[in-house]
Protein backbone atom coordinates (compact mmCIF):
# COMPACT_ATOMS: atom_id res chain seq x y z
CA UNK A 1 0.00 0.00 0.00
CA UNK A 2 2.97 2.13 0.86
CA UNK A 3 4.05 2.12 -2.75
CA UNK A 4 0.90 2.35 -4.53
CA UNK A 5 0.25 6.19 -1.70
CA UNK A 6 3.76 7.05 -3.20
CA UNK A 7 2.74 6.65 -6.67
CA UNK A 8 -0.47 8.41 -6.20
CA UNK A 9 1.40 11.13 -4.98
CA UNK A 10 3.81 11.39 -7.38
CA UNK A 11 1.38 11.26 -10.12
CA UNK A 12 -1.08 13.97 -8.30
CA UNK A 13 2.13 16.45 -8.28
CA UNK A 14 2.38 15.88 -11.73
CA UNK A 15 -0.88 16.51 -12.53
CA UNK A 16 -0.72 19.33 -10.72
CA UNK A 17 2.62 20.85 -11.60
CA UNK A 18 1.83 20.65 -15.51
CA UNK A 19 -1.58 22.03 -14.81
CA UNK A 20 -0.27 24.92 -13.17
CA UNK A 21 2.50 25.55 -15.96
CA UNK A 22 -0.44 25.14 -18.61
CA UNK A 23 -2.76 28.08 -16.95
CA UNK A 24 0.01 30.29 -16.53
CA UNK A 25 0.74 30.01 -20.17
CA UNK A 26 -3.06 29.71 -21.52
CA UNK A 27 -2.14 26.18 -23.12
CA UNK A 28 -5.33 24.08 -23.71
CA UNK A 29 -6.27 21.27 -20.93
CA UNK A 30 -5.17 22.65 -17.96
CA UNK A 31 -8.37 22.49 -16.33
CA UNK A 32 -8.10 19.03 -16.80
CA UNK A 33 -4.66 18.64 -15.78
CA UNK A 34 -5.38 20.29 -12.55
CA UNK A 35 -8.84 18.92 -11.88
CA UNK A 36 -7.45 15.32 -11.93
CA UNK A 37 -4.21 16.25 -10.17
CA UNK A 38 -6.25 17.51 -7.29
CA UNK A 39 -8.84 15.17 -6.61
CA UNK A 40 -6.07 12.32 -6.64
CA UNK A 41 -4.82 14.32 -3.91
CA UNK A 42 -7.27 15.07 -1.90
CA UNK A 43 -9.24 12.15 -2.53
CA UNK A 44 -6.65 8.73 -2.77
CA UNK A 45 -3.43 10.13 -1.71
CA UNK A 46 -4.42 11.82 1.46
CA UNK A 47 -6.12 8.97 2.60
CA UNK A 48 -3.67 6.22 1.72
CA UNK A 49 -1.43 8.17 3.42
CA UNK A 50 -2.90 8.64 6.82
CA UNK A 51 -4.43 5.09 6.81
CA UNK A 52 -0.85 4.25 6.90
CA UNK A 53 0.37 6.41 9.60
CA UNK A 54 -2.83 5.53 11.72
CA UNK A 55 -1.61 1.79 11.18
CA UNK A 56 1.87 2.94 12.21
CA UNK A 57 1.19 5.21 15.59
CA UNK A 58 0.56 3.77 18.54
CA UNK A 59 -1.85 4.34 20.52
CA UNK A 60 -4.80 5.19 17.76
CA UNK A 61 -5.70 8.20 17.35
CA UNK A 62 -8.80 8.09 14.68
CA UNK A 63 -10.03 12.03 16.07
CA UNK A 64 -6.53 13.21 15.46
CA UNK A 65 -5.92 11.68 11.54
CA UNK A 66 -9.89 12.45 10.87
CA UNK A 67 -9.43 16.33 11.96
CA UNK A 68 -5.89 15.98 9.42
CA UNK A 69 -7.93 14.81 6.42
CA UNK A 70 -10.77 17.03 6.97
CA UNK A 71 -8.50 19.59 6.75
CA UNK A 72 -6.47 18.83 3.99
CA UNK A 73 -9.65 17.98 2.32
CA UNK A 74 -11.25 20.87 2.42
CA UNK A 75 -8.52 23.08 1.72
CA UNK A 76 -7.50 21.09 -1.53
CA UNK A 77 -11.01 21.53 -2.65
CA UNK A 78 -11.11 25.18 -1.90
CA UNK A 79 -7.83 25.43 -4.08
CA UNK A 80 -9.45 23.96 -6.62
CA UNK A 81 -12.45 25.64 -7.02
CA UNK A 82 -10.15 28.58 -6.40
CA UNK A 83 -7.85 28.40 -9.83
CA UNK A 84 -11.08 27.16 -12.11
CA UNK A 85 -12.82 29.87 -10.55
CA UNK A 86 -16.33 28.03 -9.82
CA UNK A 87 -19.27 28.97 -8.04
CA UNK A 88 -19.05 28.79 -4.31
CA UNK A 89 -15.27 29.61 -4.26
CA UNK A 90 -15.70 32.13 -1.72
CA UNK A 91 -17.49 30.04 0.83
CA UNK A 92 -15.12 27.42 1.03
CA UNK A 93 -12.57 29.82 1.51
CA UNK A 94 -14.05 31.40 4.14
CA UNK A 95 -14.23 27.68 5.68
CA UNK A 96 -10.77 27.02 4.90
CA UNK A 97 -9.07 29.77 6.28
CA UNK A 98 -10.19 29.27 10.08
CA UNK A 99 -10.29 25.48 10.10
CA UNK A 100 -6.51 24.87 10.54
CA UNK A 101 -6.46 27.39 13.67
CA UNK A 102 -9.66 26.13 15.32
CA UNK A 103 -9.76 22.52 14.93
CA UNK A 104 -6.27 21.10 13.68
CA UNK A 105 -3.95 23.22 16.03
CA UNK A 106 -5.63 22.60 19.12
CA UNK A 107 -6.66 18.76 18.25
CA UNK A 108 -2.69 18.82 17.18
CA UNK A 109 -1.17 20.34 20.57
CA UNK A 110 -3.87 18.10 23.00
CA UNK A 111 -3.00 15.04 21.49
CA UNK A 112 0.86 15.81 21.57
CA UNK A 113 0.31 16.97 25.38
CA UNK A 114 -1.00 13.36 26.01
CA UNK A 115 0.37 11.08 24.01
CA UNK A 116 3.52 12.65 23.40
CA UNK A 117 3.40 12.29 19.54
CA UNK A 118 5.95 15.02 18.51
CA UNK A 119 8.51 16.87 20.34
CA UNK A 120 8.11 20.99 21.07
CA UNK A 121 10.83 21.44 18.43
CA UNK A 122 8.64 19.77 15.75
CA UNK A 123 5.42 20.98 17.07
CA UNK A 124 6.96 24.84 16.27
CA UNK A 125 8.04 23.76 12.67
CA UNK A 126 4.26 22.41 12.28
CA UNK A 127 2.99 25.82 13.88
CA UNK A 128 5.21 27.93 11.04
CA UNK A 129 3.64 25.83 8.39
CA UNK A 130 0.23 26.57 9.69
CA UNK A 131 0.93 30.25 9.49
CA UNK A 132 2.12 30.18 6.59
CA UNK A 133 -0.61 28.69 5.12
CA UNK A 134 -3.36 30.44 7.25
CA UNK A 135 -1.26 33.82 5.45
CA UNK A 136 -1.59 32.07 1.80
CA UNK A 137 -5.48 31.13 2.27
CA UNK A 138 -5.95 34.60 3.54
CA UNK A 139 -4.28 36.49 0.33
CA UNK A 140 -6.80 33.69 -1.44
CA UNK A 141 -9.47 35.00 0.06
CA UNK A 142 -8.84 38.71 -0.94
CA UNK A 143 -7.99 37.94 -4.59
CA UNK A 144 -4.08 38.55 -3.31
CA UNK A 145 -1.89 38.72 -6.58
CA UNK A 146 0.64 40.12 -8.50
CA UNK A 147 -1.82 41.07 -11.60
CA UNK A 148 -3.95 42.30 -9.25
CA UNK A 149 -1.61 45.18 -7.89
CA UNK A 150 -0.32 46.04 -11.26
CA UNK A 151 -3.54 46.41 -12.64
CA UNK A 152 -4.18 48.71 -9.45
CA UNK A 153 -1.10 50.75 -10.08
CA UNK A 154 -2.25 51.03 -13.51
CA UNK A 155 -5.71 52.17 -12.79
CA UNK A 156 -3.83 54.95 -10.59
CA UNK A 157 -2.05 56.05 -12.92
CA UNK A 158 -4.66 56.41 -15.55
CA UNK A 159 -6.53 58.49 -13.11
CA UNK A 160 -3.96 60.17 -12.23
CA UNK A 161 -3.60 60.92 -16.28
CA UNK A 162 -7.15 61.82 -16.71
CA UNK A 163 -6.91 64.09 -13.26
CA UNK A 164 -3.61 66.46 -15.03
CA UNK A 165 -5.67 66.45 -18.45
CA UNK A 166 -8.63 67.71 -16.62
CA UNK A 167 -7.00 70.65 -14.28
CA UNK A 168 -4.79 71.43 -17.76
CA UNK A 169 -8.01 72.44 -19.37
CA UNK A 170 -9.64 73.82 -16.83
CA UNK A 171 -6.65 75.92 -16.71
CA UNK A 172 -6.12 76.75 -19.98
CA UNK A 173 -10.02 77.49 -19.88
CA UNK A 174 -9.65 80.10 -17.27
CA UNK A 175 -6.21 82.15 -18.74
CA UNK A 176 -6.62 85.13 -21.01
CA UNK A 177 -5.91 82.82 -23.99
CA UNK A 178 -9.70 82.22 -24.49
CA UNK A 179 -9.85 86.03 -24.50
CA UNK A 180 -7.21 86.91 -26.65
CA UNK A 181 -8.37 84.59 -29.32
CA UNK A 182 -12.22 85.26 -29.06
CA UNK A 183 -11.14 89.27 -29.49
CA UNK A 184 -10.12 87.90 -33.03
CA UNK A 185 -13.72 86.90 -33.78
CA UNK A 186 -15.15 90.28 -32.48
CA UNK A 187 -12.34 92.46 -34.36
CA UNK A 188 -13.61 90.48 -37.67
CA UNK A 189 -17.27 91.39 -36.83
CA UNK A 190 -16.60 94.99 -36.14
CA UNK A 191 -14.91 95.11 -39.27
CA UNK A 192 -18.02 93.78 -41.21
CA UNK A 193 -20.21 96.21 -39.31
CA UNK A 194 -17.64 99.02 -41.02
CA UNK A 195 -18.22 97.85 -44.41
CA UNK A 196 -21.62 97.65 -43.90
CA UNK A 197 -21.57 101.22 -42.61
CA UNK A 198 -19.59 102.39 -45.78
CA UNK A 199 -22.03 100.84 -48.17
CA UNK A 200 -25.12 102.40 -46.41
CA UNK A 201 -23.27 105.77 -46.40
CA UNK A 202 -22.71 105.06 -50.42
CA UNK A 203 -25.07 105.74 -53.32
CA UNK A 204 -25.54 102.98 -55.84
CA UNK A 205 -23.52 104.52 -58.71
CA UNK A 206 -20.61 104.80 -56.85
CA UNK A 207 -20.70 101.72 -55.18
CA UNK A 208 -20.82 100.01 -58.44
CA UNK A 209 -18.29 102.16 -59.55
CA UNK A 210 -15.50 100.93 -56.27
CA UNK A 211 -16.41 97.41 -56.23
CA UNK A 212 -14.18 95.77 -58.14
CA UNK A 213 -11.51 97.84 -56.91
CA UNK A 214 -12.49 97.59 -53.10
CA UNK A 215 -12.43 93.24 -53.04
CA UNK A 216 -16.51 93.33 -52.78
CA UNK A 217 -16.90 90.91 -55.80
CA UNK A 218 -16.32 88.11 -53.22
CA UNK A 219 -19.30 89.11 -51.13
CA UNK A 220 -21.53 89.82 -54.16
CA UNK A 221 -21.08 86.00 -55.53
CA UNK A 222 -24.96 85.08 -55.68
CA UNK A 223 -23.70 81.41 -56.57
CA UNK A 224 -21.38 80.64 -53.25
CA UNK A 225 -24.11 82.88 -51.06
CA UNK A 226 -27.27 80.34 -52.68
CA UNK A 227 -24.82 77.35 -52.06
CA UNK A 228 -24.87 78.36 -48.63
CA UNK A 229 -27.81 79.38 -48.24
CA UNK A 230 -29.63 76.25 -49.80
CA UNK A 231 -28.02 74.11 -47.02
CA UNK A 232 -29.56 76.01 -44.29
CA UNK A 233 -33.14 76.76 -45.95
CA UNK A 234 -34.38 73.65 -43.84
CA UNK A 235 -33.74 75.24 -40.64
CA UNK A 236 -37.11 77.43 -40.31
CA UNK A 237 -35.48 79.91 -37.43
CA UNK A 238 -32.54 80.82 -39.17
CA UNK A 239 -34.68 81.39 -42.83
CA UNK A 240 -36.95 83.79 -40.64
CA UNK A 241 -33.89 85.78 -38.87
CA UNK A 242 -32.16 85.94 -42.29
CA UNK A 243 -35.38 87.37 -43.52
CA UNK A 244 -35.74 89.92 -41.21
CA UNK A 245 -31.91 90.74 -41.56
CA UNK A 246 -32.62 91.28 -45.12
CA UNK A 247 -35.50 93.26 -44.34
CA UNK A 248 -33.02 95.53 -42.18
CA UNK A 249 -30.86 96.27 -44.54
CA UNK A 250 -33.50 96.91 -47.41
CA UNK A 251 -34.85 99.91 -45.46
CA UNK A 252 -31.47 101.16 -44.15
CA UNK A 253 -30.32 100.77 -47.91
CA UNK A 254 -33.54 101.80 -49.55
CA UNK A 255 -36.07 103.86 -47.15
CA UNK A 256 -38.43 105.43 -49.10
CA UNK A 257 -38.96 102.96 -51.93
CA UNK A 258 -39.27 99.95 -48.81
CA UNK A 259 -41.75 102.18 -47.21
CA UNK A 260 -44.04 103.35 -50.33
CA UNK A 261 -43.95 99.07 -50.46
CA UNK A 262 -44.69 98.26 -47.21
CA UNK A 263 -47.92 100.82 -46.98
CA UNK A 264 -48.97 100.07 -50.32
CA UNK A 265 -47.76 96.50 -50.81
CA UNK A 266 -49.53 92.98 -49.80
CA UNK A 267 -47.44 91.82 -46.62
CA UNK A 268 -47.64 88.64 -47.14
CA UNK A 269 -45.47 88.87 -50.48
CA UNK A 270 -42.73 91.05 -48.10
CA UNK A 271 -40.32 88.14 -48.44
CA UNK A 272 -40.91 87.26 -52.14
CA UNK A 273 -40.10 91.14 -53.09
CA UNK A 274 -37.18 91.11 -50.62
CA UNK A 275 -35.60 88.17 -52.68
CA UNK A 276 -36.16 89.87 -55.77
CA UNK A 277 -34.73 92.81 -54.90
CA UNK A 278 -31.73 91.41 -54.09
CA UNK A 279 -30.89 90.12 -57.64
CA UNK A 280 -31.89 93.51 -58.54
CA UNK A 281 -29.74 95.73 -56.16
CA UNK A 282 -25.94 94.70 -55.44
CA UNK A 283 -25.62 97.09 -52.60
CA UNK A 284 -28.92 94.99 -50.86
CA UNK A 285 -26.91 91.51 -51.93
CA UNK A 286 -23.73 92.41 -50.32
CA UNK A 287 -25.40 93.83 -46.60
CA UNK A 288 -27.20 89.89 -46.77
CA UNK A 289 -23.80 88.50 -47.29
CA UNK A 290 -22.48 90.56 -44.66
CA UNK A 291 -25.47 89.94 -42.50
CA UNK A 292 -24.72 86.33 -43.34
CA UNK A 293 -21.05 86.11 -42.49
CA UNK A 294 -21.32 87.72 -38.97
CA UNK A 295 -23.60 84.77 -37.99
CA UNK A 296 -21.35 82.67 -39.66
CA UNK A 297 -18.92 84.12 -37.13
CA UNK A 298 -21.07 83.98 -34.34
CA UNK A 299 -21.07 80.00 -35.01
CA UNK A 300 -17.36 79.44 -35.37
CA UNK A 301 -16.93 81.32 -31.97
CA UNK A 302 -19.45 78.86 -30.51
CA UNK A 303 -17.74 75.92 -31.68
CA UNK A 304 -13.76 77.33 -30.89
CA UNK A 305 -14.37 77.60 -27.25
CA UNK A 306 -16.69 74.21 -27.13
CA UNK A 307 -14.07 72.22 -28.86
CA UNK A 308 -11.34 74.28 -29.98
CA UNK A 309 -11.31 72.46 -33.61
CA UNK A 310 -11.60 76.19 -35.90
CA UNK A 311 -8.96 78.25 -35.61
CA UNK A 312 -10.10 82.48 -35.29
CA UNK A 313 -9.79 84.52 -38.41
CA UNK A 314 -6.23 86.24 -38.80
Amino acid sequence: MKKTTQLIGILSIIFVGAGSLAKALHWPGAGFALVAGLVMLALFFVPLALINNYKAVKPPTVVFHSVVMLTVLIHFIAVLFKVMGWQGTEILMLIAFPFPFVVLIPTLLWYSKKYKLITLQQTIIVLFFMAYLGISNAFLVIDFSKELIDENISLEKEFQAHKEFIESINQLQNTNVDEKETQRFELAKQSIRQIKSQLLNTDDKRFMSQSAGAGFENLTNKTSFSASYSRLISAEKYVTELKENIMACYLAALPQESQQFLSEGDRSKVSDYVYKMLYLNPKLWTLTNLTFMTSQLELQKYVFLKHRSIKPPE
